[in-house]
């Protein structure tokens, strides 16, 4: 066994190891995602800060802002996905399996949790899931926060079913 050869087996015993299903990502990828993750947490910062502004000064348009901020986050989080996604640093060079099962879980969880408020919240009292007192409620914040995390699950999932594709045909 030539020492090349013995490097490739030794490389291919250490990426096979269950626990170092890690992502890497190269040098330009890291740049970009933190480059686009401070663009995404500006935007986010900008929009809380108009948000909670709004509320207290102007008009208090929603129940809670607390949960305002929440959905505003997901949205933002999802933003960050697209983007990453567009510039070519959202999966990495290795670690495919476990962003898989990264997308189903989002998927899973944030169908599941989105069916639930909105059923706890038509099964309450008044009815309301959106609007109650004039006012956007905390159920349907939190809906939408659910539906963004299952928008970034399906993100996840259809750019990982495109690479799997490439792969296969190349």
């Amino acid at each position: 066994m030539s020492l090349k050869s013995f490097d490739k087996f030794c490389e291919r015993i250490i990426l096979n190891e269950p626990e170092s299903q890690k992502e890497i990502f190269d040098e330009r990828q890291k740049i970009m995602q933190n480059k686009l993750a401070t663009e995404a947490l500006f935007i986010y910062v900008v929009a809380s800060m108009l948000c909670c502004m709004s509320v207290e000064f102007i008009y208090k348009w929603t129940e809670s802002c607390c949960f305002t901020l929440l959905a505003l986050g997901a949205v933002c989080a999802v933003y960050y996905q697209i983007r990453c996604s567009a510039k070519g640093c959202l999966i990495g060079v290795n670690g495919l399996t476990a962003k898989k099962y990264s997308g189903w879980t989002m998927i899973i969880g944030g169908t599941a949790n989105m069916i639930r408020y909105a059923i706890g919240a038509l099964g309450s009292d008044d009815g309301a899931f959106f609007v109650r007192d004039g006012m956007l409620t905390a159920d349907f914040m939190v809906s939408l926060t659910f539906a963004a995390i299952l928008i970034w699950g399906i993100i996840i999932t259809v750019k990982m079913n495109r690479l799997w594709k490439m792969e296969a045909k190349g």
